[in-house]
């Protein structure tokens, strides 16, 4: 009997298509830094973009502003997420 397959789910059929690529492990900060910062930066903007749903130029104005606060905000959270983390630890049990 072969051994289970975990890579994939069992009711989906197995299409040949190549595994994704992934980060290493070692790299993972970076990835959580950089879903974080692009999470945030997507509700931050379109908070901020609501003035321009009446005008009819809310995705425009929100795509921008999004683009700019990630690329602005990349850098602060991957430099600072290793502080917090370590505050959070710091501050719990």
């Amino acid at each position: 009997m072969a051994p289970p397959r975990f890579d994939r789910h069992p009711w989906v059929p197995d299409s040949g298509r190549k595994k994704m690529w992934k980060l290493p492990k070692q790299y993972s900060h970076f990835a959580f830094g950089a879903i974080q910062a692009a999470v945030t930066c997507a509700v931050a903007s379109a908070i901020a973009s609501m003035q321009f749903v009446a005008e009819g130029t809310f995705i425009s104005h929100w795509l921008r502003a999004y683009f700019f606060s990630w690329i602005a905000m990349l850098p602060v959270v991957v430099i600072v997420a290793p502080f917090i983390r370590w505050l959070a630890n710091r501050i719990t049990n």
